[in-house]
């Protein structure tokens, strides 16, 4: 069974999809290397995680790599 990671709490995510959604108070369920589902922290908050990393104050963007630093 792949590790899952919730990523909770983020002050906005840039979803990056064709309607540009920004979330505020955001989370992101990975499952193993995948990202599985995103949506609000209240809309994520039960569900089961093998680490939970909270996020406030800072802005997620999944699938994002920086390649200058």
């Amino acid at each position: 069974m792949s590790r899952r990671v919730l990523l909770r709490g983020a002050t906005v995510l840039a979803t990056m999809d064709d309607a540009r959604r920004e979330l505020a108070d955001a989370a992101v369920l990975v499952e193993g290397d995948v990202i599985a589902s995103i949506g609000t922290s209240a809309a994520l908050h039960d569900t089961a995680a093998d680490e939970i990393v909270d996020l406030a104050g800072h802005v997620l963007l999944p699938g994002f790599v920086n390649t200058h630093h």
